[in-house]
């Protein structure tokens, strides 16, 4: 029992250690999804000409919908995914910034080093929880309650003829949540098992380059393009099976955190270059 609880203290620990760093950040993706819910309000005033009334479920899908074709093939509009590169690199800077040291006194207070793991995979993933509520705290405030979705508005800014579920039913809004929310954890788990492999800030540019690469190759081995929902068969027709994406990314955070144990068990702290 008093192991127990001094585990669960070390874990604690780790929660309150980047407590202050973490406000930053989300207040950040606060003001960046703020940001981004007051231009879709601009897009959608000049395609109706009229006073938007958009729904939470339009800023949701907004703020998650990514880029639908590859930039390559957009022959006509060269865009870039803005909301689904900010919500990469507010993913990989949390990351990052849990796993920025290795101090061995931290893992004497988690009391091994699978509970010091534990400790901040479950601070991470804590993150992105909290990112995610952040997001739907910014989309209910700015449509006022309205748990609307708005169709015309759907097919015109994504250019889409049609959409296979619109989210107008519980479960598409759930799944609507959940596959771009298991992408983004299976992403902080492979970013945490490079990291223990290299620098912190190593790690950062490479798992934002790997999610760069996912704009433009639409393929199951890049996790990042759950994260963009027009990619995804539930709303696009054409698009990735979404069922196949959530198994790929229960089998990546399963396999990866084997790894990530099996590897922290063997890994030399005291003589870590980040220790």
């Amino acid at each position: 029992m008093n192991k127990l609880g001094t585990n669960w203290q070390g874990i604690r620990y780790e929660w309150r250690y980047y407590r202050r760093s973490d406000c930053i950040a989300f207040v950040g993706m606060t003001v960046f999804y703020s940001l981004a819910g007051f231009y879709m309000n601009t897009l959608m005033r000049t395609m109706q000409q009229t006073e938007p009334a958009a729904g939470v479920l339009d800023y949701l899908f907004y703020f998650l919908n990514g880029s639908n074709l590859p930039l390559m093939q957009q022959k006509q509009q060269f865009e870039i995914p803005v909301t689904y590169m900010g919500l990469m690199i507010f993913l990989s800077y949390i990351v990052g910034n849990v796993m920025t040291q290795y101090q061995p006194n931290h893992i004497i207070r988690c009391g091994t080093r699978i509970q010091w793991l534990i400790g901040k995979m479950s601070c991470i993933i804590k993150n992105i929880f909290v990112l995610f509520m952040i997001m739907f705290g910014v989309a209910f405030v700015m449509a006022k309650g309205r748990l609307y979705f708005h169709p015309e508005f759907f097919k015109r800014i994504y250019r889409m003829s049609d959409c296979t579920h619109p989210p107008h039913t519980a479960m598409t809004v759930f799944l609507m949540l959940i596959i771009p929310l298991l992408a983004c954890i299976a992403l902080s788990i492979i970013q945490i098992c490079v990291t223990l492999f290299v620098a912190p800030v190593i790690g950062v540019i490479v798992l934002l380059m790997y999610n760069i690469f996912a704009i433009f190759i639409p393929r199951y081995y890049f996790l990042g393009n759950a994260a963009m929902l027009q990619r995804m068969s539930l709303f696009t027709p054409s698009g990735s099976n979404y069922v196949q994406q959530i198994w790929i990314d229960c089998a990546v955070i399963s396999i990866i955190f084997i790894m990530n144990m099996l590897i922290v068990k063997r890994k030399d702290f005291l003589s870590s270059k980040n220790a």
